[in-house]
């Protein structure tokens, strides 16, 4: 079954690569005056807000292990997340949080609490996107189309949020550990900031070409972000959420651009995310080696 599910995913990969190609060729004389207008100083704050959420991302790890009764010292699991930046660049979208699963059993963390983590990351992560991204979205369209799409997102997902530490309660019961109540809070509070500078970022990013003439306010523009998101997310078919992210995204901006050239220059986004993950995995490199953390 995971077999097929890889072909999917790279059949499905080419096709939206293809298609992403052909908008741009077709919108290139558009795309050309909006790229024309990029700002290089707005671009490179988008990069250093992704930065900074590498930083925030740690803290997430840290309260969830704590929650579950482990002491993990934040310095450590921020190096483990930035040596295993790379992973997120090998096909299937799962080999970043697979290289830290390794590294923390590799420091003797239970299986339990691994898969506690993995769980709450993924879970917490979507539906915190959705119901953030969701809410906003259905203030400025209302009941009709993607307004009523997104509250029942919302919707589900603040539902979600809610019911999950009783669905925790049963599936830890009779196992050694335990989620805190008050630090599950407190991740959820964290995820929550960690969005707001990634969708930061990313409003950033489309703010800074200003040939593109955008009809929506930022903070339409960053819950856009994150429905998109969350909506690639759910996208299993499609890796890293490529193609669904951009066309979802690019529905729910308007300007200049069509949707197809919309889609396009989104997708420069991810050269925004790369930029950042390659200057975050530098400087873990250069500042948090190993030895200096024993």
């Amino acid at each position: 079954m995971y077999g097929l599910l890889g072909w999917v995913k790279r059949i499905f990969a080419l096709l939206a690569l293809g298609s992403l190609l052909y908008f741009g060729w077709h919108e290139r004389e558009m795309l050309g005056k909006v790229l024309v207008s990029a700002s290089p100083e707005i671009l490179a704050e988008a990069v250093g807000s992704w930065m900074l959420m590498h930083l925030l991302s740690p803290l997430f790890v840290t309260i969830v292990f704590r929650g579950s009764g482990l002491d993990l010292g934040y310095r450590q699991v921020l190096r483990i997340h930035l040596e295993n930046l790379p992973a997120r660049y090998i096909p299937g979208g799962i080999w970043h949080t697979v290289g830290r699963v390794l590294a923390f059993r590799a420091l003797g963390i239970d299986a339990q609490r691994i898969s506690l983590f993995v769980l709450l990351e993924n879970v917490v992560s979507a539906a915190v996107a959705f119901l953030l991204g969701g809410s906003v979205l259905f203030y400025f369209h209302g009941p009709d189309g993607w307004g009523r799409l997104a509250v029942m997102s919302a919707i589900v997902s603040g539902l979600i949020v809610l019911l999950l530490p009783v669905l925790l309660h049963f599936w830890l019961s009779g196992r050694n550990i335990r989620m805190s109540p008050g630090h599950y809070i407190v991740s959820i509070l964290v995820v929550c900031l960690l969005w707001c500078v990634c969708s930061t970022a990313f409003v950033m990013f489309v703010s800074s070409f200003a040939g593109l003439l955008l009809e929506t306010s930022l903070l339409e523009t960053a819950a856009a972000y994150l429905f998109s998101w969350g909506v690639g997310f759910l996208a299993v078919f499609a890796p890293q959420g490529i193609g669904v992210f951009e066309v979802t995204a690019g529905e729910l901006l308007s300007g200049a651009l069509s949707l197809g050239g919309v889609a396009f220059l989104l997708a420069g986004f991810r050269a925004v995310v790369f930029t950042a993950d390659l200057l975050a995995w530098l400087l873990g490199r250069l500042l948090l080696q190993e030895k200096s953390v024993r």
